[in-house]
């Protein structure tokens, strides 16, 4: 008797303690009990490092994910899981200035691991009743890099918003994302995808436990940044992800066009070819290879592991599933930035030189140069880097999106909005982020964040009274989203769905938002033209 009241004098007290710190406090999912911290926002509860799958590790490595592991005590929500093996990124200093790339590299105290699948949740609802909107980010790094946890993406703001925030890992390179005839004929489904399969077997942890943290089943948002973007275009497209989420986002990544998934016999081509880097002749043998030795021989291929089509996850291309009216019915937001590549340092082809760039677009579109290099000025040597990777970003980005939400409208029952980010966030004169200054880098890869997470605060640069606005615009449009399904709100300037006739406007968030034509459309819809089947 003496042990139950102490048993339940303790259990009041941790719950005592949990409702000071999250208004929700401990939850019960599936698996076990799961006690919250703090968040970085009043009245929001942050729970870490909830696994959602088995470590995929030893004989689980290739496979796909397998549901968590029960435990019997209370989890801590208190540290966030590993991230998963992937390589570091190289940077070289400046001299004289800061590197700020931090704000977008997992964080280096939670360490990396081959036993990586985990998630976060962010939850302002006040109790499990609460049937609060859900939101589920998907990080980007070009499928080799990243996690669920990255200084500019805290969702404590996002939360409070009156939602429920998740956060996660999913695996990489040779890990998420190796195909192999082996791996393919042991599951009967094809090879590879595994970093997919992962992000889904995330979602499906959040149908069936998203209650506990007062979200609501019924409306989940899945979002994300560069190869989180593609994710979730792949996601509207997959016939496993049916009934998971209602609405997409998707910055700066779809996988139409430039950004398509690659076949799987190409795929697994290089699969075999990699075995033989690691010393396997069989699936056994790859299974206990090191993780540290798999990664380095990544590194050294390097193998360039990315979504492919042709399993149970991706039976087709993307653009055909929407050509023929299979994909999930969801509503969707794409977009891309004004200066993609300016983080991502192209080389511009024609050696540098203004008259070797125009001959590239005369080589190459043909009787379509004079559009091109109508979109892509240039008149000085000086000028080739900007129009170069405006013309890459546009190929990688812009008509990936514009594809996308055209055959969305198309095809589809739901509505699909377009935008374009042209706005440069002030970076401080003596700060670089990957070695780039603010002026180098404009509205760069990854710029508009800072103002969906509006994470201007967390930050001491020299923000003005239009970037506040701007970031309060952009989050309030991305909020509304994921509540209704559709962005427009009561302060907000409107933003009008693309047309079922292809004719395409979109949301441009200059220093201001307001609705115009497509940049560039003329020379988008040139590159989109041999994008058919992909």
């Amino acid at each position: 008797m003496i042990g139950r009241l102490a048993l339940a004098a303790m259990a009041a007290l941790i719950t005592c303690a949990t409702a000071q710190a999250a208004s929700i406090g401990i939850v019960r999912v599936k698996e076990g009990d799961i006690a919250p911290v703090p968040a970085a926002q009043p009245d929001v509860s942050l729970y870490k490092g909830v696994p959602y799958a088995k470590p995929p590790v030893g004989d689980l490595r290739w496979r796909a994910p397998q549901p968590p592991e029960s435990w019997m005590a209370v989890r801590s929500g208190a540290h966030y899981g590993p991230a998963c093996l992937q390589p570091p990124v190289a940077i070289a200093p400046r001299e004289g200035l800061k590197e700020g790339s931090d704000l977008f590299l997992p964080s280096s105290g939670d360490g990396q691991s081959e036993d990586c699948l985990y998630l976060n949740v962010w939850s302002s609802a006040p109790d499990r009743f609460a049937r609060l909107p859900v939101m589920v980010y998907l990080h980007g790094g070009d499928f080799r890099t990243g996690s669920g946890n990255t200084p500019i993406q805290d969702p404590s703001r996002l939360a409070a918003k009156g939602l429920v925030v998740v956060t996660l890992n999913y695996r990489l390179g040779a890990f998420g994302f190796l195909n192999h005839p082996d791996l393919a004929r042991e599951s009967g489904a094809g090879s590879g995808n595994y970093g997919l399969l992962d992000q889904l077997a995330a979602l499906k942890w959040v149908q069936e436990n998203i209650g506990a943290f007062g979200g609501d089943p019924a409306q989940v948002t899945v979002f994300g940044g560069s190869a989180g973007a593609t994710s979730v275009s792949l996601l509207t497209a997959s016939p496993l992800a049916k009934g998971l989420f209602q609405r997409a986002i998707a910055e700066s990544g779809a996988a139409f066009g430039a950004r398509a998934p690659q076949p799987a016999a190409t795929a697994e081509a290089a699969g075999v070819k990699f075995f033989k880097e690691i010393g396997a002749t069989s699936l056994a043998q790859a299974r206990v290879v090191p993780a540290q030795d798999i990664l380095q021989a990544q590194i050294r291929g390097p193998f360039a592991g990315r979504p492919t089509v042709g399993d149970a996850f991706m039976p087709k291309s993307p653009a055909a599933i929407y050509a023929a009216g299979q994909q999930n019915e969801v509503a969707v937001i794409a977009g891309w930035n004004a200066d993609e590549y300016t983080l991502l340092a192209p080389k511009p082809p024609g050696g540098g030189s203004a008259a070797g760039f125009k001959a590239y677009l005369a080589r190459r579109f043909g009787a379509n140069a004079g559009a091109m290099q109508a979109a892509y000025p240039v008149k000085a040597d000086e000028d080739t880097q900007r129009a170069a990777g405006r013309l890459f970003g546009d190929e990688a980005f812009g008509a990936g999106a514009v594809r996308w939400t055209r055959l969305n409208a198309q095809s589809g029952a739901k509505p699909g909005y377009l935008y374009y980010f042209n706005h440069a966030a002030p970076i401080p004169a003596d700060t670089v982020l990957f070695g780039k200054t603010g002026e180098e880098l404009g509205a760069t890869h990854g710029g508009e964040m800072y103002y969906v997470y509006n994470a201007l605060d967390d930050l001491a640069w020299p923000w003005t009274e239009q970037d506040r606005a701007l970031a309060k615009a952009m989050q309030g449009y991305w909020v509304n989203f994921a509540k209704t399904g559709d962005p427009n709100g009561a302060d907000v300037p409107r933003w009008s769905a693309v047309s079922k006739s292809g004719a395409v406007r979109l949301m441009n968030f200059g220093d201001a938002p307001r609705m115009t034509i497509v940049p560039r459309g003329l020379a988008i819809d040139v590159i989109n033209r041999p994008a058919k089947g992909r």
